[in-house]
């Protein structure tokens, strides 16, 4: 694992697991946590039109991401975030406060947003740019739902898996996870 990423505390580790993964990491000491879901379109790629107008982040809003990152995730990934911010795009409120982002780059496409109406416009302007599959946390229903009712089908499950101290996260707000990979 790459401790540069996680720096919330360098004795904590989180990962998604496969099901041959969860048995050896619980051998080392993970506990279980939440299961992730993958899903994929079954005949069709959908392809949405975005009316909404995204910002393209610059410097200047990177803070507002870290800050809408940690209060989502409970972890500070400045460095990670600051890599992939060209190209992310944000819905923010009339007062110009961040309410969601979309880091394309990342994995799968990190979608964070704090209300579901701008997390859904997110997942529209993914689907926009054809990045098709998505992971997400069990307990975002809505994602669920709406990839359910467009074609998607669930293929696969993982564990997400935690060593050392719990912390607080909203795995609801997350309406795609940002890694690629699953061990």
């Amino acid at each position: 694992m790459n401790r540069k990423i996680r720096q919330y505390n360098k004795n904590d580790e989180n990962l998604i697991a496969t099901e041959q993964g969860k048995t050896i990491y619980e051998k080392i000491g993970f506990k279980k946590e939440l299961q992730h879901e993958f899903y994929i379109p079954i005949n069709r790629y959908l392809k949405f039109e975005s009316k909404q107008e995204f910002h393209k982040a610059t410097n200047q809003d990177l803070q507002q991401i870290v800050d809408l990152y940690f209060s989502v995730t409970s972890e500070s990934r400045k460095e990670l975030i600051e890599f992939y911010l060209q190209g992310t795009s944000l819905i923010f409120d009339s007062k110009q406060l961040l309410r969601g982002f979309y880091i394309k780059d990342l994995g799968d496409g990190l979608i964070i947003s704090d209300n579901s109406e701008d997390g859904l416009k997110l997942i529209k302007l993914k689907l926009s740019e054809s990045k098709q599959s998505f992971v997400i946390p069990v307990t975002n229903l809505l994602v669920k739902n709406f990839l359910q009712e467009n074609g998607y089908f669930l293929y696969k499950k993982a564990q997400r898996m935690l060593l050392g101290n719990h912390y607080t996260w909203k795995s609801q707000k997350i309406y795609n996870r940002g890694t690629g990979y699953c061990g």
